[in-house]
């Protein structure tokens, strides 16, 4: 006699055991990524040629956006910059004053960003 299709004599199998989706190790990280990725599609609706994104930078820019006649350099934070920080963006702004090239702040604050321009101070 046949077994029926999908049917066996063998001893069942060890159950399946559902696993749960790992947790990403560093959610900040992973977050402050999605963060900057959606301002890269953002600069890339507003007409950015070219968009470069700094990765596991510590420095003070995240982004790097080309448009044809200007250059952005993009700092993407959450919530808060340190007085320090502020400081340390208007000094490279300051570097950057008789080019074309202009520094920015994107803040996110409850999904949605503020956008400030950094002069040199």
């Amino acid at each position: 006699m046949r077994a029926k299709k999908g049917y066996s004599n063998k001893a069942p199998v060890r159950a399946f055991k559902y696993k749960r989706k790992k947790k990403p190790k560093n959610r900040n990280y992973v977050r402050g990524r999605a963060r900057e990725y959606y301002v890269i599609r953002k600069l890339l609706k507003q007409g950015a040629i070219w968009v470069v994104r700094s990765y596991g930078s510590h420095g003070p820019v995240d982004i790097t956006a080309i448009f044809p006649d200007h250059v952005k350099l993009i700092q993407v934070k959450k919530n808060y910059v340190s007085p320090k920080e502020r400081k340390l963006l208007e000094g490279f702004a300051a570097s950057f004053k008789a080019q074309n090239i202009k520094v920015e702040l994107w803040i996110s604050k409850n999904g949605r960003f503020s956008v400030q321009t950094v002069s040199a101070g």
